[in-house]
């Protein structure tokens, strides 16, 4: 956060997808002018828009749909196979996935831009939805392509396995949109990673090139 602090300006927009608790948007509130938080399971949607009323927060819209690649409905898996609720690893359902699914609205970020009507830069994109990320970015090329946002993504082979891709799919996509690859070391500095450095199973942030 303290780095990302350093792109922000004061009347900015972020985007929280899979905002869960808020553990990045009530940090992103207070340096950011306006943070939308996707969550798309409606009880953790509830209770993190009833958190931020609590705290005072009003720079904070929480949206109750899935960030996708397209207008729809998904099934949303928040149930393991014994019943037990998923909390944080609630994830847009896979294809071999039929086990305890909510059907819930998906939106394109391009799309939700567009019909917001949001016109002020939007300057980082923070993206944690277990296997799901190469859907989301790619509903936001447009977005990218115009504003050039920091994008921090969670990219775990194991879980973008649900969805038949990889971390690889990740690196090319905004590759092909102009961006670095970056790595946080233990000393909190930046590494740039490739594609076939990487290891498979981390947080990569996404940097445009100059």
């Amino acid at each position: 956060m303290d780095f990302i602090k350093t792109s922000l300006a004061a009347d900015d927009v972020c985007f929280d997808i899979g905002a869960h608790s808020g553990t990045w948007s009530y940090p992103l509130s207070k340096i950011a002018g306006r943070t939308y938080a996707f969550e798309a399971l409606p009880y953790y949607a509830e209770v993190l828009a009833s958190t931020l009323s609590l705290l005072g927060v009003t720079n904070v819209t929480v949206i109750n749909k899935a960030a996708s690649d397209r207008e729809d409905t998904v099934g949303l898996v928040w149930r393991d196979s014994s019943g037990k609720r998923l909390t944080g690893f609630t994830h847009v359902a896979g294809e071999t996935e039929t086990e305890s699914q909510l059907k819930v609205s998906a939106v394109s970020l391009d799309s939700f831009v567009q019909e917001n009507r949001i016109e002020k830069r939007i300057a980082f994109i923070k993206c944690d939805v277990e296997g799901y990320e190469c859907h989301v970015i790619s509903g936001a090329l447009q977005v990218i392509s115009r504003c050039r946002p920091l994008i921090f993504a969670e990219a775990k082979d194991g879980w973008f396995r649900r969805y038949a891709k990889s971390s690889k799919d990740l690196f090319n996509i905004l590759s092909s949109s102009g961006y670095v690859s970056k790595v946080f070391l233990p000393d909190g500095t930046l590494a740039e990673v490739t594609a076939t450095r990487y290891s498979g199973a981390g947080d990569i942030l996404f940097c445009p090139e100059a």
